[in-house]
């Protein structure tokens, strides 16, 4: 036994250390938004999620303020803890993966012109059609996920109608009654 115990520390003695990571080369991510689709695709869970960007960061190229991020839960993992829902917000710990993926030509005109315009586009392609592309897509693949609460809504709530405050009473202002003037009427005299 002891031999055993001492053959095994002298190995990972041996053994060399793994370089660490250069600073700023870790795939791994962290990141929090709001659901806007689910789907399962081949066992697999995917999010669909809107990444606000921080105040300060300048906006995404079409102008928008938030980045459509697509996150990947593997099958088991998705047993673990209940999956988010559409509408709900939830951080992701995972990493980056860009698989390769294969459309033709025509699967491709869908995502990419506007429906008004499709078929004179696949009238004047014809044959090209059938064309096979590669295209690379960057996905999140979740390690792990958690739900987050809504976030405080700031300024006051609107109640509707309001009741009007009375106004402040103050030691400067006169009592009820003593600078009443008397009305004035016929049967008064002048």
């Amino acid at each position: 036994m002891t031999e055993t115990t001492t053959m095994m520390e002298t190995s990972a003695a041996r053994r060399p250390a793994a370089p660490a990571p250069a600073p700023g080369t870790s795939n791994a991510v962290t990141l929090a938004g709001r659901v806007i689709a689910r789907w399962v695709f081949e066992g697999d869970t995917y999010l669909r999620l809107v990444a606000l960007r921080p105040r300060g960061f300048p906006p995404a190229p079409d102008g928008r303020r938030g980045d459509v991020l697509v996150v990947r839960i593997n099958y088991f993992l998705a047993q673990t803890a209940p999956l988010p829902e559409r509408s709900q917000l939830c951080r992701v710990r995972g990493f980056l993966q860009q698989p390769e993926g294969e459309e033709t030509l025509a699967q491709a005109l869908t995502h990419l012109v506007q429906t008004t315009q499709l078929d004179a586009v696949r009238a004047a392609l014809g044959e090209l059609l059938d064309l096979t592309l590669r295209s690379a897509t960057t996905e999140v693949v979740a390690l792990g996920w958690e739900l987050l609460p809504e976030p405080e809504r700031r300024g006051r709530a609107r109640r509707g109608r309001r009741e009007p405050r009375p106004a402040p009473v103050s030691e400067s202002m006169p009592a009820p009654g003593e600078h009443d003037v008397p009305l004035l009427t016929a049967d008064t005299p002048a």
